[in-house]
């Protein structure tokens, strides 16, 4: 995220600020900054979420009305977006619904290139079938906003710019010529897992973020939406600090949910919250118990490297300890991650649905 001038608010990591309150009033479109923190440990793994937007100006309607959907691409006729500009690998962008019955889903831009009218959406974010089964209509609103990527949240590659360079010097990512040897980010968008490492060997231009896939292809690129989930092994045991600038989201979000097997949300919102104002029990499906083995479970993964598994009851939040005490009032700092175990085996997805935690004026 590129760094901007902060006019309402800033928010730190502590949160000692009181944004955390649900009444907290703030202004609409507000920018700050949060400073996140990965758990040194060689290895550590830390659950991260970015919890801003970044903020870009777009050629032509950034804010519109969507006149057209298809299975997989969205149409403004009134757009006017510059052709590619919403496409381009190293700068992706998101696009968000914000009225109808699709309010608050957030959409990845595919890499096809957009027209002046037309854009299309990356398959690994249409789950059911097409973007109609989602609830995207003509006459919805949207909003786009531009994405980050490992490069832009985590350092450059440095062969791109400067071929002697060493990993970001600033973050003091750990380079290795291996997966095992290096820093690694676990991405998981919608239950699917990619894994990327800081490479560093003989040859720098081939040094930078890399997939572990067949070829270790450059990956600096790769796109971080903010509704995914983000895992970082650290194979060092020095902390990293780093701070990201942003826009406060304003609008409901709506994600998907595995009904069965994990699923590795963000926290999302800029704010400390609670495991009872995360509100998971709403998820269509979840199964409450009294006996935390046979109910749905909460795994909250903090970025100092701690975790609690939490479970509902049917009425309270208990956490899955020694007499499963009620615990729906523990914190779920900013930046965490939530790490979700549907029980029971169903296929598909459900809609989670989380409200905006701070009243907008």
């Amino acid at each position: 995220m590129k760094l901007h001038r902060i006019p309402l608010f800033a928010v730190a990591a502590s949160l000692a600020l009181g944004y955390a309150n649900a009444q907290t009033t703030v202004a609409t479109d507000p920018v700050g900054f949060v400073t996140l923190s990965i758990k040194g440990g060689n290895p550590a793994t830390t659950a991260l979420s970015i919890p801003l937007l970044d903020t870009a100006s777009v050629t032509g309607q950034a804010v519109g009305q969507i006149t057209g959907v298809g299975a997989s691409t969205i149409t403004n006729t009134n757009a006017g977006w510059a052709t590619n500009q919403l496409s381009a690998a190293a700068a992706p962008y998101l696009i968000q619904i914000t009225s109808g019955n699709a309010a608050g889903r957030m959409f990845l831009i595919a890499t096809n290139p957009n027209t002046a009218t037309s854009l299309t959406i990356n398959s690994t974010d249409i789950l059911q079938g097409n973007l109609t089964n989602l609830g995207v209509a003509v006459g919805n609103s949207y909003k786009i906003v531009p994405c980050d990527t490992l490069n832009t949240i985590f350092g450059p590659n440095p062969g791109m710019t400067n071929p002697t360079a060493a990993p970001p010097a600033g973050l003091g990512i750990r380079g290795g010529t291996s997966a095992t040897n290096s820093d690694n980010v676990n991405l998981i968008v919608n239950g699917t897992v990619r894994t990327f490492f800081y490479r560093t060997n003989s040859n720098p231009t081939n040094n930078g973020w890399v997939a572990t896939t067949f070829g270790n292809p450059a990956s600096g690129n790769m796109a971080l939406p903010p509704y995914a989930g983000l895992q970082y092994i650290r194979r060092a045991t020095s902390n990293i600090t780093f701070t990201v600038t942003g826009s406060v989201p304003t609008s409901l979000r709506r994600v998907m949910v595995k009904n069965s097997g994990q699923t590795l949300l963000a926290q999302y919102w800029p704010v400390n919250s609670t495991v009872a104002g995360l509100n998971l029990q709403s998820i269509p499906g979840w199964v409450a118990n009294s006996n935390p083995t046979n109910a749905d479970r909460a795994t909250i993964v903090s970025t100092n490297g701690t975790s609690a598994t939490y479970f509902y009851d049917g009425t309270n939040w208990r956490q899955q300890a020694f007499g499963n005490p009620i615990r729906g009032t523990n914190p779920v700092a900013l930046g965490s991650g939530i790490q979700i175990l549907k029980v029971g085996s169903a296929g598909g997805y459900s809609t989670y649905s989380n409200a905006v935690p701070y009243n907008l004026q």
